[in-house]
């Protein structure tokens, strides 16, 4: 179940000395409020939506919605809104959002350089990633280097989604077939981008 929806809270208020309550005629009892108003997401404020203002009488009680207000009033209100900051907290959401994209983005572009350096020297163990001819994805292992060639176990099993190609990266699917290829295939694998990713084991 997903909570959303919206809340307030207040941000200002003033008594006027000389508003006069359109009730019960009393001069001096109105004071005006403005609240804030928030989208929140399991009651994490996401972002602000507007601010709302009205009166309340301590004399007799009468809350009026701006809209409700006679037009000296109305004013009233309306400059005091315009004075009244919206709480920085409101923004909270959006910042939550901005750094979790932030550290996504700086994530994947550590992550394309890594794969950049595993490419100019690779090492036993490195897991490559690749398009396979029958638009899937596979994996397959270094297991010996010589200064030309490559020794890999190729995975046993492809994947169609690219996404979800850790699924099929278990040390049980590299039992099967090896082959040798040269150090320039894999160079040139990587720079057409058919290697779309190196994984290496850091110690």
């Amino acid at each position: 179940m997903i909570f959303y929806g919206t809340n307030s809270t207040a941000v200002n208020q003033r008594v006027s000395q000389v508003a006069v309550c359109p009730s019960c005629g009393q001069k001096g009892t109105l004071t005006f409020h403005v609240l804030s108003e928030y989208a929140h997401l399991y009651w994490v404020p996401v972002f602000p939506t507007m601010k709302r203002g009205f009166s309340e009488c301590s004399n007799c009680g009468q809350v009026l919605k701006q809209r409700e207000m006679p037009p000296e009033l109305r004013n009233r209100s309306q400059l005091l809104k315009k004075e009244s900051n919206t709480p920085k907290w409101t923004f909270a959401g959006l910042a939550i959002i901005a750094v979790i994209i932030c550290a996504v983005v700086g994530s994947s572009i550590m992550d394309d350089r890594n794969t950049e350096l595993y490419a100019a020297s690779p090492e036993v163990g490195d897991i490559y990633s690749y398009k396979t001819d029958g638009y899937a994805y596979s994996t397959f292992m270094i297991l010996e280097l010589t200064k030309d060639s490559v020794v890999v176990a190729q995975n046993d099993y492809e994947i169609n989604r690219q996404s979800a190609i850790h699924e099929i990266d278990l040390p049980e699917n590299y039992q099967g077939e090896t082959y040798i290829t040269s150090r320039e295939d894999l160079k040139e694998w990587f720079e057409t981008g058919e290697i779309f990713h190196i994984d290496r084991e850091e110690e």
